[in-house]
């Protein structure tokens, strides 16, 4: 009995101390994902090619990363690219900084986007809703079919802003 109430009080401590942390997470911007000074490149909209001829840029391959904001606990805004969709709901996903990134233009570089595994499935209802997650960001590459990234984060929290 002793040991079954050592455990739901060390469990209790650690929901309070990630719940105090994500309480205190830091608003980040695109920008701040970049390493200072670098600028971000600027989308591509257009294409040069007809429509049954693309010949749309690949994705650059900038994984520099802010060392400052690794491990921190952030929040960013953005727009998701589902990876991994199951019953209807999202459990993995890429956050990028502007609608059609990776679907309908070229993605941006890697250190502009975002491997996110939230805590729940989301319920995704447009992929041009505006969604703000919040969480510890990581510095670790992946690969997926549409992007590469240069960060990754379990999201503590995912909320939908408009």
């Amino acid at each position: 009995m002793l040991r079954l109430v050592v455990s739901f009080c060390l469990l209790l401590v650690s929901a309070a101390a990630s719940a105090a942390a994500a309480a205190e997470s830091t608003p980040t911007t695109w920008t701040a994902l970049m390493p200072a000074g670098e600028k971000a490149p600027l989308p591509s909209f257009g294409h040069p090619g007809t429509a049954f001829d693309l010949e749309l840029p690949e994705q650059s391959n900038d994984f520099r990363i802010n060392e400052d904001i690794i491990d921190g606990f952030v929040q960013i805004e953005g727009f998701v690219v589902p990876l991994d969709v199951e019953n209807g709901r999202v459990s993995r996903f890429l956050l990028v900084p502007y609608y059609g990134a990776c679907i309908h233009t070229p993605p941006p570089p890697p250190n502009q986007i975002v491997d996110v595994t939230p805590a729940e499935p989301l319920d995704l209802r447009s992929l041009r809703d505006v969604i703000r997650i919040e969480g510890q960001i990581r510095a670790e590459t992946s690969e997926t079919e549409l992007a590469n990234t240069a960060y990754t984060m379990r999201a503590a929290d995912v909320e939908r802003v408009n």
